[in-house]
């Protein structure tokens, strides 16, 4: 049995780009896995509050309600 993955991924970072989070996904996917993944409209760090400039309250109360939910599903 495989856990499932949840991934957040915003779509202004240059390090974990919309690109090899989709190609993550594909990969887990062809190996029979299920991984959640959802893109934001944000900047990396979107839900570090300390980082006024990147920060972004509407994303970041998106992502932690879809992690709650995502727990929920797989832990209850």
């Amino acid at each position: 049995m495989t856990a499932p993955i949840l991934a957040h991924v915003a779509k202004q970072d240059e390090w974990v780009s919309v690109a090899k989070a989709e190609a993550v996904q594909k990969e887990i996917t062809a190996g029979g896995a299920h991984m959640t993944l959802h893109v934001y409209d944000a900047q990396h760090a979107f839900v570090n509050d300390t980082r006024p400039e990147v920060y972004d309250a509407e994303n970041a109360k998106l992502a932690w309600q879809r992690t709650v939910t995502f727990l929920k599903e797989h832990l209850s």
